[in-house]
């Protein structure tokens, strides 16, 4: 496995959360011949072996495409730059799309300090159909799915929604309310077959950190469902293995293991109630294990409660 940029931008976004919880500055060193990333903080010695909880083989062909498409992102200032496409979003490739989707992101860079985070906005089109006369309902594809009930009884009649370009709800919960009353709205007066479009954003996190340099997407490829059920089980049991194997050998006083995955915020991730169901004997040679998300660092598993990364006590 070789050190890529999107795992040492994890790793110091790992570092960030480390210093905001202990007050103690951490700082990545260069890269050695092995893939685990050190880093050092006052008298401690850092090992970090990064995992995704996707599929440990990625199509080339992908991760060529994400990557053309990142390096056209400038990153003007200090402090790297994470990009969250969320789970099903793919990197456009035919134009205007392209052009549009840089443009978003660009914007949101630009207004992202150090240690923040914005949401780029992507305009997007959602299509509705009207199916039946009877009824007052609908049924739903792609980011609304899991909110058709909050049409019924607010549609005369049976409708379609294509939602699929939506990936990430705003988190603002009256946008969202808002989103779908520009679409009941939208249904008044319609005729059966008929389909209309209503005019949304979708939104691609956008992270800047504190220290590093250079921009990385992370993203999961089309049809990678491993962060769920069983597949994530077994995921998980490969890659706390692979990580004994690679943080076995350092002299380190603080082995960390950070997953990452695509969920969409931190609050829904299936990893800490899969990661409780281990064998024990896999977390042997670890100290911490750290899921990140959405932009978010959590703690999975902390094995050895040292105060570099303890939150600090409040006053009050």
């Amino acid at each position: 496995m070789t050190r890529t940029l999107e795992h040492t931008l994890l790793a110091q976004l790992v570092l960030d959360w480390i210093e905001s919880r202990s007050g103690r500055q951490a700082r990545l060193l260069p890269a050695g011949a092995d893939p685990s990333i050190r880093a050092e903080a006052a008298d401690d010695q850092i090992a970090i072996a990064i995992e995704s909880l996707g599929s440990s083989e990625t199509p080339a062909d992908w991760r060529s495409s994400v990557d053309q498409f990142v390096a056209r992102l400038d990153v003007p200032g200090s402090g790297g730059v994470l990009v969250w496409l969320p789970a099903g979003a793919t990197v456009p490739h035919d134009e205007p799309a392209a052009a549009q989707t840089v443009m978003a992101l660009q914007q949101a860079i630009a207004v992202t300090a150090p240690g923040e985070s914005d949401d780029a906005l992507l305009p997007i089109r959602i299509a509705v159909r009207k199916r039946d006369e009877s009824g007052a309902y609908v049924s739903a594809v792609g980011g609304l799915a899991p909110l058709w009930a909050q049409f019924t009884d607010r549609v005369q009649g049976y409708f379609q929604i294509d939602s699929t370009a939506l990936h990430r709800l705003a988190e603002d919960e009256a946008q969202t309310r808002a989103l779908i009353d520009r679409i009941v709205d939208a249904t008044a007066g319609m005729e059966l077959g008929e389909t209309r479009i209503v005019e949304a954003e979708d939104r691609w996190r956008v992270q800047r950190l504190r220290s590093g340099e250079g921009c990385a997407a992370v993203a999961l490829p089309p049809g990678d469902e491993t962060e769920s059920g069983a597949p994530l089980r077994r995921r998980l049991r490969s890659a706390l293995r692979s990580a004994a194997t690679q943080l076995s050998g350092e002299d380190a006083t603080l082995r960390i293991l950070a997953f990452y995955g695509h969920y969409p915020t931190i609050e829904v991730e299936q990893a800490g109630p899969a990661l409780r169901g281990q064998d024990p004997a896999l977390f042997g040679g670890l100290d911490l294990i750290v899921l990140i998300a959405d932009g978010a660092v959590k703690p999975l598993l902390d094995i050895t409660r040292r105060p570099l990364v303890q939150s600090r006590p409040t006053t009050g």
